[in-house]
């Protein structure tokens, strides 16, 4: 019986570890000498990281994000009916890859063009320095 025990603790330790480990966790803002450009990188890796159970909600913890954007993703969201996009990535569905291409910075707001996986799909991410660190507070379609 012991031997059971001690295979089921470790069994649930090495289930925990990985779990733990696989999680990918944004903890606290971009350091303030990140570019727009890697503060974006940085935050679009660990969403499309994340597993499709969480990707719905994750985002409201993340330091990245001004509390207006946070408010927008939540307006948006509420309004679909049935489906509808994700508002952070403006698609349907998750990328593989998302890339800043593109930075223009003008004071303390910065423009970000971004490109994904997917054939021909970019956006724009609008952000602004708050206390010294690039926070996102809009995404809207490239044109």
């Amino acid at each position: 019986m012991k031997k059971w025990t001690l295979i089921a603790i470790g069994l649930v330790a090495v289930l925990g570890l990985a779990a733990w480990i696989g999680y990918p966790q944004l903890t606290g803002a971009a350091p303030a000498n990140t570019t727009p450009s890697e503060t974006v990188e940085a935050f679009y890796s660990w969403y499309i990281g994340l597993p499709m159970d969480q990707i719905n909600t994750a985002y409201k913890d993340s330091d990245y994000l001004t509390e207006g954007f946070v408010q927008k993703v939540e307006q948006i969201r509420a309004s679909f009916d049935r489906g509808g996009y994700d508002p952070i990535l403006l698609a349907q569905d998750i990328p593989n890859e998302v890339k800043a291409v593109e930075e223009t910075v003008s004071g303390d707001t910065a423009l970000v063009r971004v490109e994904t996986s997917f054939a021909g799909h970019s956006f724009l991410v609008e952000l602004t320095q708050v206390g010294g660190e690039w926070r996102i507070s809009d995404v809207r379609p490239a044109r």
